[in-house]
């Protein structure tokens, strides 16, 4: 399928077919968002905690001073949540808005301080990826595929870059996932 076919309207079934392939893409992405968790030390302090906490709890106690905090960590939480690593509930704050708060999930007992990966293989995944080649080029392969599926329906329904003039691939890769970019940009990469 060409990639104007795939960015063409889709049946329900199309639909559920990109969203199993998109689910084993972001696979790979699973240990990663989980290693910041583990980095930023959200594990320890929800295994410290007997209450579930919201992303601004979770920010205020890490003493995170970026306002956009809470958002970022609430994303994350909410990929791991969804492997299960964390569980997640949906309740209404006191304006009525929806709020999600985390605690530990079946899954995270496995993952303590010491990161399992590091364990297995005697660095961390990145550094991991510096040592043994064959792993990088696995690696790379598994976000190129990523990037090859997501980008193109991304950009088709996501429109807050259209007035850019620069956007930033941050830690991209090869910086393939901007090749799906429709209007001019001044591209920056930085890896």
């Amino acid at each position: 399928m060409s990639l104007d076919e795939t960015l063409a309207v889709t049946t329900a079934q199309e639909d559920e077919e990109f969203l199993f392939a998109f689910k084993q893409d972001m696979i790979s992405c699973v240990p990663l968002v989980l290693k910041s968790t583990i980095e930023l030390g959200i594990l320890k302090l929800l295994s410290e905690s007997s209450a579930q906490l919201s992303p601004i709890h979770i920010v205020s106690r890490l003493s995170i001073k970026n306002p956009d905090a809470a958002i970022t960590i609430n994303r994350i939480l909410r990929l791991v949540a969804s492997f299960s690593f964390l569980s997640c509930t949906l309740m209404q704050d006191k304006a009525r808005r929806p709020k999600r708060t985390y605690r530990l999930g079946p899954l995270s007992k496995y993952y303590g301080k010491d990161n399992p990966f590091k364990l297995a293989n005697g660095a961390i995944l990145f550094d991991y990826t510096g040592i043994d080649p064959r792993y990088n080029s696995h690696f790379n392969n598994a976000m190129k595929c990523m990037s090859t599926i997501f980008m193109g329906k991304f950009m088709v329904t996501y429109c807050e870059f259209e007035n850019a003039k620069m956007v930033v691939n941050i830690g991209g890769g090869d910086g393939k996932c901007l090749k799906f970019w429709k209007f001019p940009i001044i591209w920056a990469y930085i890896n």
